[in-house]
C-alpha cells in the first residue's frame, strides 16, 4: 500500500467524520437543498460508530461478480442502544464496465430499525469520496428502491465535489419500526491505476420517549489498484486483516500477487486462502530470504487453503499468489498464535 495511497485515505476519512454530523446543514450551505426533514428537530445526542471497512484489489479489463460463484458480497453491522435497535446492510453485487464504459461497482444500501418506546423521526444517507470525476447514480426504475414506513423527503446523485448523491427519509406516522433499500451504482470514471474510497454514511434520528438521538454508521468502500506483482513490491498485510483481491490470466493478465507480513520468531502462523471458485489458485510461503518455506496448489473443490508454520526467524515473510487459468476473486489472511511446546522425555 504506498504512502500516497494512504494519505488520501486519511485524508476522506477525516472528511467522513467531519461532513456526515453535519450533512444536512452543509447541503443547505451548498444551495443542493431547501430543507429537510429534521431541521427542526433538536438533537440531545449524537453517536457515529466504528466505521465497517469493505477492500477490493481493482480489476483493469474485466466485469466480475464479488463472492463465490460471481455472485455478491452482504455485510451488516447491528447497533442495539437499549431502546434503540438498526441493522445496516451494504451489499456489492459485482465491479464492472457498465456505465457508458467506465468501471463501476454496483451495490445496495439497506437498514432496518426500531425503537422500544417512541417512534423513528428521520433517516438520511450520505455517499462521499474525495475523487472529483467519480459518481454514484441511483437507479431511477420502481424495483431498484423500497421505503416501509418511510416518505422520500429528498434526494440528488451524480453531484461534483465530495458529496456524490444522498437520499433522506422521515418516519410516516411516527413509526416504532421502519426500513429501506435502494440500488446505487459507484461509477470511478477513472484510469485502471487510480485508487478509490468511498464513504457511505447511514444516519438515523430517532425519539426515545424523552428527547432526540442520532446515530450514524459509516462503510468505507476502498478500490485499489494491483501493483503487488513482485517480491520488491509485495503489499503490507497486518496480523489478522482480511484482503480482498482479483486475479486473472485472459483478459487483465494479472497472474500473481505478492503480500509481506512482519512475524516474530516462536510463533506459530496460519496462513489461510478463501478461494470463491473452489479451484485454480496456488499459494507459496517465503521466509524473509525468500526461500520457499511451504505451498498448496489448485485444491480441488474446497474453497479454503491453509498452511500452518513455526516461524524461526523474526522478519518479513512474503506470500505469493498465482493462477495458471481463469479468472477468481479470492480473500487471504493470516492468524497468529505462541508456538505449541511440547515437554518430550529425556
Amino acid at each position: 500500500m504506498g504512502t500516497s495511497r494512504l494519505k488520501n485515505w486519511r485524508t476522506v476519512f477525516l472528511l467522513s467524520i467531519i461532513v456526515p454530523v453535519s450533512l444536512l446543514a452543509y447541503l443547505k450551505l451548498m444551495g443542493i437543498i431547501d430543507g429537510t426533514n429534521d431541521e427542526a428537530i433538536k438533537i440531545v445526542e449524537s453517536k457515529t460508530l466504528e466505521p465497517v471497512t469493505w477492500e477490493l484489489e481493482r480489476p483493469k479489463y474485466a466485469t466480475t461478480g464479488i463472492n463465490e460463484n460471481h455472485t455478491y458480497d452482504s455485510i451488516t453491522k447491528t447497533f442495539y442502544g437499549g431502546d434503540f435497535l438498526a441493522n445496516s446492510t451494504l451489499t456489492i453485487y459485482q465491479f464492472g464496465w457498465l456505465w457508458f464504459s467506465s468501471p463501476c461497482l454496483s451495490m445496495n444500501v439497506s437498514a432496518t430499525a426500531s425503537v422500544s418506546r417512541g417512534y423513528i423521526a428521520c433517516v438520511n444517507v450520505s455517499f462521499q469520496e474525495d475523487y472529483t470525476p467519480s459518481q454514484v447514480a441511483f437507479y431511477l426504475n420502481d424495483w431498484s428502491f423500497n421505503f416501509n414506513r418511510l416518505s422520500l423527503v429528498n434526494y440528488t446523485d451524480r453531484l461534483v465535489g465530495v458529496q456524490k448523491a444522498f437520499f433522506s427519509m422521515k418516519g410516516i406516522n411516527n413509526p416504532t419500526q421502519a426500513s429501506f433499500w435502494r440500488l446505487a451504482e459507484w461509477v470511478l470514471r477513472s484510469p485502471i491505476n487510480q485508487s478509490h474510497l468511498l464513504i457511505i454514511n447511514i444516519e438515523f434520528t430517532y425519539f426515545n420517549g424523552t428527547a432526540h438521538k442520532k446515530v450514524a454508521q459509516p462503510f468505507i468502500l476502498k478500490v485499489f489498484q494491483d501493483d503487488n506483482n513482485s517480491f520488491e513490491t509485495a503489499e503490507e498485510l497486518k496480523v489478522g486483516q482480511i484482503r480482498r483481491a482479483y486475479i486473472q490470466v485472459e483478459i487483465d493478465y494479472d497472474n500473481l500477487d505478492y503480500y509481506k507480513i512482519w512475524l516474530q520468531e516462536g510463533i506459530r502462523a496460519n496462513f489461510t486462502l478463501r478461494n470463491f471458485d473452489r479451484c485454480g489458485i496456488d499459494m507459496y510461503i517465503y521466509n524473509p530470504h525468500r526461500i520457499l518455506e511451504a505451498c498448496i496448489f489448485e485444491p480441488v473443490n474446497s474453497t479454503l487453503q491453509q498452511i500452518i508454520l513455526n516461524i524461526n526467524e523474526t522478519g518479513w515473510w512474503y506470500i505469493k499468489i498465482s493462477v495458471q487459468s481463469s479468472h477468481f476473486i479470492y480473500a487471504i489472511f493470516i492468524t497468529t498464535q505462541p508456538q505449541v511446546v511440547t515437554n518430550e522425555p529425556t
